[in-house]
């Protein structure tokens, strides 16, 4: 009996092993392009559309896959779910290093988050089925949130300390001996089967899904950028409609692909609000932070990764943490904590300046990076100990639709944060300048940039220091603005998790 204890043992750290392993460079991918938007312009001669395009791809698609790769994992278990999507994850990798132009990159992205769409899902899924036991699972699962967002963090460390000895390929290609290395160890692992893999799922279900949820996305975000038009209006309303298809069919089935109960269960919902938030947070934080250091400061891609490392390195410890803690103190101290914790950050560095109080924006960094990673932990633990391991897969993908999405939101959010405090800036400064029109700059430090590089070198000079200075007025409005977010969604969290002693 001790020695099969001792087997079961190994066994459940072997598989968090390479869970962990796998689930790496899913995350990374995520946010590792961030530092090398210039780069990508000059190499593949793209526009600035097609640049945000090359970056976004990655979570509009994962977020569309996740819910039928994971409804799918639960069918052939994680294990065939996993093996595949790192086949696919690797040959898109290769196929992305390889990219003579922007749109056969755009197109690898697109390939790589399907592949990430069914790692992600399957995961969670082995993680949930592999530790029964809660006090494990919360262990295991504080390691693989630390993962998430760690990766999620590290990308631009690890892009920018790419990008200064290698070319942009050297980002994708680190994927390949890591997709084959998990390979091998993968196919080691027991079969992760659920118990309802018999369970018939009409074609048109996911495939509905998959259609509502990436024209609801993309009209989204191209009306953030663009502004409301018909053909917007028209492509934003076949997404609902077709959402609103979906829906009636999982009401209406009696083999739904989506048990549409999770969302009546306020702890999902707790879980799947602080997921989405806790992402738009760190990564629009995040994505903010690195134009600022870039354009603002004039730091290097890496220099601009280095300075976040105290973010990073706190979010990789408070998993961990987080994890052994979180089956003594409950969910709903930890998650109200940590957001709460986090706005009073975001507050703190709206009254920081990032070229010159450096350690207190390292202080104030590190406690946004362990408290968004604990508000992270709390959602995946609220999500996934609340339902039955066979349901693993699923309740993961929408999780994760919720990580994918708040990543995707977070730039936009921040961008149009930055955008309209800039332009509004600009406004207001025009009256000191007499002699060249500063609102005709546009809506970010970039294309300011690239404006008064056609101009004549004193107004060159002019232009370039009025739209720094405009920027860097934008911070504290930014910062506040997410602070109030952040705040309001701790009062949310707080009204939702009414049991105070929420522990499975």
């Amino acid at each position: 009996m001790l020695n099969q204890n001792k087997s079961d043992q190994k066994r459940k750290w072997y598989i968090l092993t390479v869970i962990i392993l796998m689930y790496l460079p899913v995350s990374l991918d995520a946010t590792i392009l961030h530092v090398a938007a210039p780069v990508l312009s000059v190499d593949l001669k793209a526009s600035a559309d097609e640049v945000l395009w090359i970056i976004d791809i990655y979570s509009l698609v994962m977020a569309s896959f996740l819910l039928p790769m994971g409804v799918v994992g639960d069918k052939i278990g994680a294990k065939k779910l996993a093996v595949t999507g790192i086949i696919f994850f690797g040959v898109a990798s290769f196929l992305a290093m390889l990219s003579a132009t922007a749109m056969m990159l755009i197109i690898a992205r697109g390939m790589l988050a399907i592949g990430a769409a069914m790692i992600l899902p399957a995961t969670l899924s082995a993680l949930r089925i592999a530790f029964s036991s809660n006090k494990e699972r919360a262990v295991a699962l504080g390691i693989w949130s630390a993962v998430g967002t760690g990766g999620a963090a590290l990308g631009p460390v690890a892009g920018g300390l790419l990008l200064e000895k290698f070319s942009w390929g050297s980002v994708f290609f680190i994927n390949i001996p890591v997709c084959i290395l998990v390979l091998v160890m993968a196919l080691r692992i027991p079969d992760l089967k659920a118990a309802d893999a018999e369970r018939k799922i009409p074609v048109q279900d996911p495939l509905l899904l998959i259609a509502s949820i990436l024209l609801i996305i993309l009209s989204v975000k191209t009306g953030a950028r663009e502004g409301i038009s018909l053909p917007l209006m028209v492509l934003s309303a076949t997404g609902i409609s077709l959402m609103a298809v979906f829906i009636h069919r999982q009401r209406t089935s009696e083999n739904p692909m989506l048990q549409l109960s999770f969302f009546r269960n306020r702890t999902i919902v707790a879980g799947i609000i602080l997921a989405l938030a806790s992402m738009v947070s760190l990564v629009g934080f995040e994505f903010y932070v690195s134009q600022q250091l870039q354009l603002a400061y004039g730091k290097t891609p890496l220099q601009a990764g280095l300075f976040l490392m105290p973010l990073i390195l706190a979010s990789c410890l408070s998993g961990p943490f987080i994890g052994w803690t979180l089956d003594r103190t409950g969910i709903r101290l930890i998650a109200v904590g940590g957001v709460a914790m986090s706005a009073a950050s975001f507050a703190g560095m709206a009254f920081t300046r990032f070229d010159t109080q450096i350690w207190n924006a390292w202080l104030l960094m590190i406690v946004l990076g362990f408290c968004i990673e604990a508000a992270l932990l709390a959602s995946t633990t609220a999500i996934m100990n609340s339902v039955p391991g066979n349901k693993a897969g699923e309740a993961g993908a929408i999780e994760g639709m919720a990580y994918e999405l708040g990543a995707g939101i977070g730039v936009v959010f921040f961008g149009l944060l930055m955008a309209s405090t800039f332009r509004n800036n600009l406004s207001a400064m025009q009256q000191d300048y007499d002699n060249v029109n500063i609102t005709a700059i546009g809506s970010s430090l970039s294309e300011a940039f690239s404006y008064a590089a056609n101009l004549p070198e004193n107004q060159s000079t002019i232009v370039r220091d009025a739209s720094v200075t405009a920027f860097l007025n934008s911070h504290s409005t930014v910062m506040l603005a997410s602070s109030l977010c952040l705040t309001l969604l701790a009062v949310c969290i707080y009204v939702l998790l009414k049991d105070r002693s929420l522990r499975r």
